[in-house]
């Protein structure tokens, strides 16, 4: 019979567990890497979230491994060349689009952040807790009527997007692939005249080879001295060096990033310029990859991927 590791067992969905252990032996550990190179060789599947890292060290001890599975669209935790090498499945939420559509705790915390930067929230929760009730400090700004720019109108983008209009916003979009559209959206020239347009840039771009530093001092000095960027993709699609640069020279008026560059590094977060500066800067927030963590995103993602690796491994001939 086949073996699977679940590698963050915490809080996984019950349903997925017991689909898994119809067709294997389910072992639900948590792993350091180095215990990881140690066992992975008696396991035919991993299962894991975004906190955890198959590197190539890991697969060329996997000699068993068939399949790695994992609720996210994203795969920049996994060296997929290695698994390739070795023909391991990979089986991740992207392109399964149909489903995605029913999935919008990524869109709603691309909102959570815009309202908290705004309307300085994150400050003005801290100074109650301290027994302050200064409200002049932490005056905010209305969202009706500003200018919402969207950088990639997949998915979440349209979410995005759809949330901005309810909220009265002009919203604009730019997407380097000119066959995405969305009705009574308007799509920007180029990246630059939708930094230049927007009060309010939201990053919903894949991390690829092309989109990887894409946002740079260039860009980033074309926004105005009152608008934010927020991003709930990936870490590495912005240059953190320039847009700490830009925060602290008041380039633009904030920031807010549930992802940054170098999550899964060993000294993250302390060896984290941006880190540091969002310590004692309330124009920056940052939260902790939590865009697709919510309990009922992770219950619906965690069946349908662990679903797709059963029905994989029942397709094997031992």
């Amino acid at each position: 019979m086949y073996k699977v590791l679940l590698l963050d067992p915490y809080g996984y969905s019950e349903a997925a567990k017991i689909r898994v252990r119809q067709v294997a032996i389910l072992d639900e550990k948590s792993m350091t890497h180095e215990q990881l190179i140690s066992e992975i060789n008696q396991y035919h599947g991993i299962i894991l979230r975004f906190a955890n890292k198959i590197d190539s060290e890991i697969i060329s001890r996997a000699r068993n491994l068939r399949v790695i599975a994992t609720n996210a669209t994203g795969s920049d935790h996994i060296d997929l060349v290695a698994a390739q090498e070795r023909d391991i499945r990979l089986i991740t939420l992207r392109n399964e689009a149909d489903f995605l559509n029913t999935i919008s705790s990524t869109a709603e915390l691309t909102w959570g952040l815009i309202l908290s930067l705004i309307r300085n929230l994150p400050a003005a929760i801290t100074d109650v807790r301290v027994g302050g009730w200064r409200r002049d400090l932490f005056i905010g700004h209305d969202l009706k009527g500003r200018k919402l720019g969207i950088l990639g109108l997949g998915r979440i983008g349209k979410m995005v997007a759809r949330y901005g209009q309810v909220f009265g916003m002009q919203v604009k979009f730019f997407d380097s692939d000119k066959t995405l559209f969305c009705e009574a959206l308007e799509r920007t020239n180029s990246i630059e005249e939708l930094f230049s347009w927007s009060d309010i840039l939201t990053v919903h771009v894949p991390l690829t080879a092309e989109t990887q530093g894409l946002i740079s001092k260039n860009l980033i000095n074309k926004m105005q001295k009152t608008s934010y960027l927020i991003n709930t993709s990936r870490g590495r699609i912005i240059n953190e060096t320039d847009l700490t640069a830009a925060l602290n020279s008041k380039t633009i008026s904030g920031a807010a990033l549930d992802v940054l560059t170098g999550e899964h590094e060993s000294e993250f977060p302390k060896a984290s310029e941006i880190w540091k500066y969002a310590k004692t800067n309330n124009n920056l927030i940052i939260t902790p990859h939590i865009g697709g963590a919510t309990y009922d995103s992770w219950e619906k993602t965690e069946f349908f991927i662990c679903d797709k690796l059963s029905e994989y491994l029942e397709s094997l001939v031992e």
